[in-house]
């Protein structure tokens, strides 16, 4: 009988042993050979592999690599398993996982979107030979600040995608169990799958819940007067975060991945704990009294293009 479980494990495992070893890079090499270019910069490389790395050192190219997710770590590329952080490596993710360490060896010099992201594969012993740089993602938008009152009622806001993961679900029960009714919750965006975005919106129906959709331009940050990031997953980065900063609105973030170091607690957004009891409603309280007494404080200088293109081109000079 057709076993199309079994099936799929076995495609997985072929896509991910062709992701290590991939045998398919003779016309790269031919690139390589006539552009022979001095620095090669990867960034994600599922599906790519690895073995870039190897056949770049081997013709006496530079190697910068950029870390953007748990790719490397991970074959899920988050290390979020069963609506948990995984603490460690799981056994098949440390195997799939040692040969990427090998080849990391290659690497002349790997950069970090963000501290937390760079010490994470440090510590699984990635990169031991390499330099090592943080560079934050770059936000392209003009900083702002606001100057207008906030809104009556006050609006939270959460964009992003509609999963698990991101604490969506989160949000919306901790929001229904708030005494105060005069706040209002937008959510920009569209769920991981129409079926599941259907159940938040069924599940969760209020009169101060509104789902917006999907939005495109970065306009919709002014309808709002504190973005909420209350992702569960370990984010690399946290652009969601520095893009409300951008548009001049404090955030109230999770404290998982990247996000601790982008938010200054009391400046420009205001850090909670989604497995403290409590803690959630406390620093959302925390985060309202920043709006009211328009307490605000952000450098956007380390998100900037020029910033960005100036550090890159430094790491690509030395």
């Amino acid at each position: 009988m057709y076993d199309s479980k079994r099936k799929n494990v076995l495609e997985k495992a072929m896509w991910h042993t062709i992701d290590m070893f991939n045998p398919f890079y003779s016309s790269l090499k031919y690139i390589i050979r006539k552009e022979r270019p001095d620095v090669i910069h990867t960034n994600n490389l599922a599906g790519f592999s690895v073995s870039v790395w190897k056949m770049a050192k081997e013709m006496n190219v530079r190697i910068v690599h950029t870390l953007r997710d748990h790719y490397l770590l991970c074959i899920r590329s988050t290390m979020f398993k069963n609506g948990k952080n995984c603490e460690r490596q799981c056994n098949l993710c440390r195997l799939y996982s040692i040969p990427k360490k090998m080849a990391s060896g290659y690497v002349d010099v790997v950069v970090g979107i963000s501290n937390f992201i760079l010490e994470k594969h440090l510590k699984y012993g990635f990169f031991e030979r390499s330099r090592k740089k943080v560079i934050y993602n770059t936000i392209d938008m003009e900083p702002e600040k606001r100057n207008k009152p906030p809104h009556f009622p006050l609006k939270l806001g959460y964009a992003g995608l509609l999963a698990p993961e991101k604490g969506i679900e989160f949000l919306l029960n901790a929001f229904m169990k708030l005494e105060n009714k005069d706040l209002h919750l937008l959510i920009f965006g569209r769920g991981v799958t129409t079926q599941y975005e259907t159940f938040l919106k069924e599940t969760y129906s209020s009169d101060n819940i509104h789902f917006m959709g999907y939005r495109k331009d970065k306009k919709f940050y002014k309808e709002v007067d504190i973005m909420v990031v209350p992702s569960l997953v370990h984010e690399a980065f946290g652009r969601v975060a520095v893009e409300a900063n951008f548009s001049g609105i404090p955030v109230l973030a999770s404290n998982r991945g990247a996000l601790p170091e982008i938010i200054k607690e009391g400046k420009n957004g205001v850090i909670f704990d989604p497995e403290k009891k409590g803690d959630f409603e406390e620093k959302l309280s925390r985060a309202m009294k920043m709006v009211k007494e328009n307490r605000f404080s952000f450098n956007p200088l380390p998100f900037t293009k020029e910033h960005t293109v100036k550090q890159y081109l430094e790491v690509y000079n030395a």
